[in-house]
C-alpha cells in the first residue's frame, strides 16, 4: 500500500508529504573507500537535482561559461602544445569546459593523468566526470603513508556497484610513476567536510529542489488537475473499499485531461438523503500564490550565486531595457567576487601539470570582459 494514502471506514484521503534533507554525510565504513551520501550517491544526487531546476542550472551553465572565458590562449610553442593534448580526446580547452562545470556544480573536478613511459613526463590528461569519483579510506595503523596523496576509487554506477566493481587509481604523485595513470582531484575547502567538498550554493539547496516541484505542480495542474477544485459527498451510506474505490474510479474519467479545471474529492455519508452534494472549492488565490513562490525562489538562487544583476545570467528585468553601466559594475563584481576564485585554482591545477613537462609559461584563463564602451562581452 502506498505509505502516503490512507483508507478509512468514511473517506478516502492522501497524506501530506514532509520533505527530508539530503543526506551529506561523510562515512567511514567496511568499505574500501570514504561514502558520501544516502548510500553514497549525494554527488549524482545533487546532478539530479539541478538538471531538474531550470533556474538554477541555467545560473550555473553562465557561471561555467564565465569561468571558461576564452579559454587557454599559451603563446610559446611548448605551451601550445601542452593545450593541444594531442593524445587525448579533448584539449585541455576542452577539458576546461567540462570541468568548470563540475566545479560550480559539485565543488570539485578529476583528471586523469598518463605519465610517459619513462615516467619524466606527463603524455596526456584525460577528462573524469567527478561524480564516478571516491576517496580511498586510509587505515589509521598505516603510518607511512604520506597523508597529502590521496588514493582513489572510479565507479561507473555507485548505486550498483555489484556490476560495476569500482576501480581503484592511484593519486597524483610525480615522486611514484610506477603507475602511469593517476588521478588529480580538485576540491573547494568547505567547513566541517573532511574528505569531500561541497558546492558554493548550497545553503539553497531546498530552493532549486523547490523550483522542480513547483514546475512539477504546474505540470500536474495542466494535465489532471493538481488541487481539487470540486467536493462531491455520496450520501447514500458508507460502501466497503472496493465499492469505493470503483465509485472514484468511474468519477475520475469524468474529470481527467487538460479541459477540466482539476481533480474532484470524493466522500461518502450516511444520511437520509440520497441526492449528493457538490461543492466547488475556491482555489482562485493559487496562481498568485505560486507567482511569490517562484519570486522567492528566484531572489534565494541569485543570492546564493552571489549574482546582484540577473541580467548577467539572462533574466530580464521588468522595466529596464538595457544593463549599462550598473550591468558593467555587476559583471566585475562577479568577477572578483566568484569567478577569478574558480579560475585561479584551475590555472594553479594545470600549470603544477604543465611544470612536469619544463614548461615555463604560466597558462592563464583568457578572461572576459565587458566593454563599458561597446557594451558587449570581448576578449580581455
Amino acid at each position: 500500500m502506498d505509505p502516503n494514502k490512507e483508507i478509512s471506514k468514511d473517506r478516502i484521503i492522501s497524506s501530506f508529504l514532509q520533505a527530508s534533507d539530503i543526506n551529506m554525510d561523510e562515512k567511514i565504513t567496511k568499505k574500501e573507500w570514504v561514502e558520501f551520501g544516502e548510500k553514497n550517491l549525494f554527488p549524482k544526487e545533487l546532478i539530479e537535482i539541478n538538471l531538474k531546476s531550470a533556474k538554477n542550472y541555467s545560473i550555473l551553465k553562465n557561471l561555467s561559461n564565465m569561468i571558461v572565458g576564452n579559454g587557454f590562449n599559451p603563446k610559446t610553442p611548448a605551451g601550445i602544445s601542452f593545450v593541444e593534448n594531442q593524445y587525448s580526446k579533448l584539449t585541455l580547452n576542452g577539458i576546461l569546459e567540462k570541468i568548470s562545470l563540475d566545479f560550480v556544480l559539485t565543488g570539485a573536478f578529476s583528471l586523469n593523468v598518463i605519465w610517459s613511459r619513462d615516467g619524466k613526463s606527463i603524455s596526456k590528461i584525460k577528462y573524469v566526470p567527478v561524480e564516478k569519483v571516491r576517496i580511498a579510506k586510509v587505515e589509521d595503523e598505516d603510518l607511512d603513508v604520506d597523508e597529502s596523496i590521496e588514493d582513489y576509487y572510479l565507479c561507473d554506477d555507485w548505486g550498483n556497484i555489484r556490476k560495476n566493481k569500482p576501480k581503484f587509481i592511484k593519486g597524483f604523485d610525480p615522486k611514484d610513476t610506477s603507475q602511469r595513470s593517476q588521478l588529480v582531484y580538485v576540491k573547494r575547502n568547505t567547513p566541517g567536510m573532511e574528505y569531500y567538498s561541497l558546492p558554493h550554493y548550497i545553503g539553497a539547496i531546498n530552493w532549486v529542489r523547490l523550483d522542480y516541484h513547483v514546475s512539477e505542480y504546474h505540470l500536474n495542474n495542466a494535465l489532471n488537475g493538481y488541487h481539487p477544485s470540486m467536493l462531491i459527498n455520496l450520501s447514500t451510506g458508507i460502501p466497503s473499499v472496493e465499492e469505493q474505490r470503483r465509485v472514484k474510479s468511474k468519477m475520475d474519467e469524468m474529470f481527467k485531461g487538460t479541459s477540466s479545471a482539476g481533480k474532484m474529492m470524493l466522500t461518502f455519508s450516511e444520511g437520509k438523503d440520497t441526492a449528493p452534494t457538490i461543492e466547488p472549492l475556491n482555489l482562485s488565490d493559487s496562481d498568485k500564490k505560486y507567482i511569490d513562490i517562484d519570486k522567492l525562489i528566484m531572489d534565494n538562487l541569485l543570492i546564493a550565486n552571489n549574482i546582484t544583476n540577473p541580467m548577467l545570467v539572462g533574466i530580464m528585468i521588468p522595466g529596464q531595457l538595457g544593463g549599462g553601466s550598473e550591468l558593467v559594475d555587476s559583471f566585475n563584481l562577479l568577477q572578483i567576487t566568484l569567478i577569478n576564485s574558480y579560475q585561479s585554482i584551475i590555472e594553479e591545477t594545470f600549470n603544477e601539470l604543465a611544470s612536469f613537462n619544463n614548461i615555463q609559461e604560466q597558462l592563464k584563463i583568457s578572461e572576459l570582459n565587458y566593454s563599458k564602451k561597446e557594451e558587449k562581452i570581448i576578449e580581455e
